[in-house]
Formats: C-alpha cells, structure tokens, sequence
C-alpha cells in the first residue's frame, strides 16, 4: 500500500517576464508506491485561463486530472507506475497577463485509504500587490484528505462530482 511520507511547499519565488507576472513555487511530496497514490490539484481564480464551456470563476477545477495540458505534472506522471520509495518536486510558475487575479490552490496527495497531506496556498496579483501565501496550519501534518478537502470545497470536480464520503470504499 502506498504511503505519503510528506508533502510541502519548499520554495517560492516572484517573477516578471515579459507581460507575464507571477510566482514560481515547488512543491515536494515523499512517497512510497506512487502507483497506490493520488495527486489532486484544485485550483479557482477570478479570471479562468483556460476557456472552455467547463471552466468558470470561481469554480474549483482538479487540473491534476487534466494532466496532459500542463507540463507542471511531468514529475508526477513519470513515477505515478513507479514502486519503492520516492521524493518528487513539481514546479509550478503560475503567472497572468492581466492586472489583477486571485488564484487558490488545494493540492493533496493521498493513498487508498485516504492518508495524506492538504496544502492551501493563494496567490495574488494586482496593480499594488504581489503576494503568495498558504494556510501553514494545514501543512505538514497527517490527515484524511477525503475529510479536509469536504472543509474546504463541495465539489470535487469541475463536472459537479460530489467527493465521496469518508467511510465509503
């Protein structure tokens, strides 16, 4: 059975590039068994980048799901069939053309049973204010991610799937 050992946000930095602004932030999860385990990437922002009739405002998206149009989860995707015990960084560079944007994360990775680790992080971009920030309280720590993703969200993804229950197989 697979185990997540930890996973945490281990660096973060600004950029601007061209019109681009941003962050580039790594996210590091020690596991074993990766093919038993489960990487969820939730994120929701006022200004969808992606423009599809499924992605809107303010609505939660799993992207970890929509893997093969983002290289950010390349490291994942290359262990995801491995055995034995593994550290993988995923390095992701968020970033907006626009003036202004409010993008939240809630990133999980678990095992079958549901063990593992949440971590919550919010950028923000505007004219005045370039900030990244996650919810240390949530980070670090053993939890039952099916449990801490129903505190933070209703639904699991962007076509309306409830998350299972707790006790459920």
């Amino acid at each position: 059975m697979g185990k997540v050992h930890m996973m945490k946000l281990a660096a973060m930095e600004q950029y601007r590039e061209g019109p681009l602004t941003g962050h580039r932030f790594k996210i590091t999860i020690d596991v074993t068994e990766p093919m038993d385990c489960t990487l969820s990437w939730y994120e929701r922002t006022d200004h969808p980048y992606v423009d599809t009739e499924h992605w809107h405002a303010g609505e939660w998206h799993d992207l970890a799901v929509h893997a093969d149009i983002s290289n950010v989860f390349i490291p994942w995707s290359n262990h995801e069939a491995s055995t034995g015990r593994h550290v993988i960084e995923i390095i992701d560079p968020p970033g907006t053309r626009y003036g202004q944007r409010t993008l939240d994360f809630c990133i999980a990775c678990s095992n079958e049973a549901g063990e593992g680790f949440v971590l919550q992080l919010q950028q923000v971009i505007s004219a005045d204010r370039l900030s990244f920030r996650f919810d240390n309280s949530k980070d670090c720590r053993r939890v039952n991610v099916i449990q801490a993703l129903k505190g933070v969200f209703r639904y699991a993804s962007p076509f309306g799937q409830k998350l299972p229950d707790a006790d459920e197989d």
